[in-house]
């Protein structure tokens, strides 16, 4: 899922990438492989976030479980 929040790491590593592949295509520096590790790094990124978009629900549960038994 893609995080709209241009303060989120995800969405500046997009930008970055996008930079870098529009030099490389214009040729002012081959960043080809740099581009191939930050895309590694974003997929990671995206992943994590994606897990702990997961986790949260459950998490919020619990707390409310916590509250009633209170």
């Amino acid at each position: 899922m893609e995080n709209p929040d241009p303060k989120s790491f995800a969405f500046r590593l997009r930008a970055t990438i996008a930079l870098l592949e529009a030099e490389t295509q214009q040729g002012v520096e081959d960043w080809t492989s740099t581009i191939g590790r930050l895309k590694e790094t974003l997929a990671e990124v995206v992943q994590e976030e994606s897990d702990n978009c997961a986790v949260a629900p459950e998490l919020a549960v619990e707390e409310e479980l916590e509250e009633v038994a209170d």
